[in-house]
């Protein structure tokens, strides 16, 4: 079954505030420095030795989720071959919703957005503070570094 009609689907995108937005983003800088030797020991004979060095950094972001529904639109239960045999009714219906809604086989950022923010739950930064945030703003309403 092919949902989006096209076979260069890819569900790691959406739009969020009328731009597109990737969720896998992948920045890299890894120069590499080689140094080749080459031994010739006659017509029938040869050495080669390489030594190379390389270092950098690479960044690779990612949807991630805790205690939550799955937020991919890829997600084989979101789909309707996961109903084919089990259920038809939500078959046909999931298949009819997605010819109807193409959009809904990308990421929905702004359903992202507001659920995280309806959040009212504990946030464990990186750096030890421990926030607990208001769904109204983004006010931290008891902020502690530990």
């Amino acid at each position: 079954m092919n949902l989006a009609g096209t076979h260069y689907y890819n569900p790691s995108w959406g739009y969020q505030n009328g731009m597109k937005r990737n969720a896998n983003v992948l920045q890299t800088f890894q120069p590499v420095f080689m140094v080749t030797h080459d031994y010739r020991a006659g017509e029938r004979n040869r050495l080669a030795t390489t030594i190379a060095y390389t270092s950098g950094k690479r960044k690779n972001s990612g949807l991630d989720w805790y205690n939550a529904p799955d937020p991919r639109p890829d997600y084989y239960r979101y789909l309707p071959g996961y109903y084919e045999t089990t259920n038809p009714a939500i078959y046909e219906s999931l298949l009819t919703h997605y010819r109807q809604h193409p959009e809904d086989l990308q990421i929905q950022w702004e359903k992202l957005y507001e659920a995280n923010s309806a959040n009212i739950r504990t946030i464990n930064d990186a750096d030890g503070t421990i926030e607990i945030r208001s769904p109204a703003s983004d006010l931290c309403i008891f902020c502690l570094t530990v």
